[in-house]
């Protein structure tokens, strides 16, 4: 924070609250290094989130594994198997997250993945879309599955 001038200090202190400001400055003495402290707080926690996703899919993944052995089945999640049965609340999240999976997978595929779908979901159209249906009503068409390059839908 020493490149800053008293101007810049300032401008940056007003972004901050002053209770949060205040516990800084009682640890490093003064507003410059106050704010020299919260800069390297933010890095720090920045730097934490990565591992914090990583262990997060990791025991998931984790979790995910030791109930497919367990239930014996690759696809509890959406067809438990035995006593274990979702209720209607769960089943309507897990309908939502999977739409929402497949949504985002779709945004990420290139002009010429999104073309190859189209053409397997109207194949009897030629592999043309209709014209003048709305995006909306489009997406709902039973298009076929396609795995996730990271495996299963629900699995990063």
């Amino acid at each position: 924070m020493d490149h800053l001038s008293d101007e810049e200090l300032a401008a940056v202190a007003a972004l901050l609250s002053s209770e949060r400001l205040s516990t800084f400055e009682r640890l490093a003495g003064s507003n410059r290094g106050a704010i020299a402290l919260h800069q390297e707080m933010l890095r720090f926690a920045a730097s934490l989130m990565t591992v914090t996703a990583v262990v997060e899919i990791a025991l998931r993944n984790a979790v995910c594994d030791r109930l497919t052995d367990h239930f014996g089945v690759a696809d509890w999640l959406r067809g438990p198997t035995g006593h274990f049965n979702w209720g209607a609340e769960e089943r309507d999240k897990i309908i939502q997250a999977e739409k929402s999976a497949q949504k985002a997978a779709y945004a990420k595929l290139t002009q010429e993945q999104k073309r190859q779908l189209d053409t397997a979901a109207f194949r009897s159209r030629g592999g043309v879309a209709p014209a003048g249906i709305p995006h909306e009503q489009l997406s709902r068409v039973s298009r076929p599955r396609s795995r996730s390059p990271w495996g299963r839908w629900w699995r990063s």
